[in-house]
């Protein structure tokens, strides 16, 4: 049987800021560095992939990131 294919889950950037108590320009930061992607919502707000912050909160990379 095969395992289902479920959507990707989003955070906010408010909600990634209290998880790792930073500031909004800290999150702005890592997004700009590819550290965290996102996408925006229709009406133009920022959403952040959860598996990324994930993988940051087990003090991994990002998946979709490589040293460099």
């Amino acid at each position: 049987m095969s395992t289902p294919h479920l959507p990707p889950r989003f955070y906010t950037p408010a909600e990634v800021q209290n998880m790792f108590r930073v500031s909004h320009s800290t999150v702005r930061r890592w997004t700009e560095e590819g550290h965290l992607r996102t996408v925006r919502t229709l009406g133009g707000h920022r959403r952040i992939y959860a598996d990324d912050v994930d993988a940051l909160l087990r003090g991994e990379e990002a998946p979709h990131t490589c040293g460099g």
